[in-house]
């Protein structure tokens, strides 16, 4: 259904960069899979057809791309970036 070369192909669609997705790509994969089959797509070329004709499809496709990061995880937490970001509350897209 889609492996990691649709998936870069699929970013390379949206004008995402692989480096940002190559850690967490498994589970947005499966993301996409899901939506790829509510769609009734089977392939990638299908799903991109759909995602050129269909806004809500496009934008559902957008939402499944997001990742969540952790400050825990970030090694230098008291960096002044991530103190910075700690501070903000960013609004909902």
């Amino acid at each position: 259904m889609m492996d990691d070369n649709d998936f870069r192909e699929l970013l390379e669609y949206l004008q995402r960069p692989w480096q940002g997705y190559r850690k967490v790509r498994k589970g947005v994969i499966k993301r996409l899979r899901r939506h790829m089959t509510a769609l009734g797509c089977t392939t990638l070329g299908c799903y991109l057809a759909v995602l050129g004709q269909d806004r809500s499809a496009y934008q559902m496709c957008q939402a499944h791309l997001r990742v969540t990061i952790s400050l825990s995880s970030v090694p230098m937490k008291n960096c002044p970036t991530c103190l910075f970001l700690s501070s903000v509350t960013l609004p909902a897209p």
